[in-house]
């Protein structure tokens, strides 16, 4: 499957800061910072300057759930790129874990 984001918008996947303690619900009151990773942008969100592999906070952003082709589940979000407040530079991907609490994977293939 292959999903094509369309009039700047983007679509990515979430990675947040590392817990004290195991995460079993996301809530953005327990001090945990939500990235997004792009992976896939418009051309008019690329005219407007976001790449893929750009690390953003939004304000707002559309949950997607999708089968990888390891047999988890993935987490993508999509969102508008008017929506991003932030790009985060000199980011240690070594930090963060996906929502699911696994250390983040650069790269995850959706299945067919």
């Amino acid at each position: 499957m292959k999903l094509e984001p369309m009039q700047g918008w983007a679509n990515g996947r979430t990675a947040i800061t590392r817990a004290a303690r195991q995460i079993i619900v996301l809530n953005q009151a327990q001090k945990i910072t939500r990235y997004l990773l792009i992976e896939q942008v418009s051309p008019e969100a690329e005219k407007a300057g976001f790449h893929v592999g750009d690390f953003v906070v939004v304000k707002m952003m559309y949950d997607m759930f999708f089968n990888a082709t390891n047999g988890k589940t993935v987490h993508l979000v999509t969102f508008p790129v008017t929506e991003v407040i932030q790009k985060v530079h000199d980011l240690d991907v070594s930090q963060l874990v996906g929502i699911d609490g696994e250390p983040f994977e650069l790269k995850v293939e959706i299945a067919a």
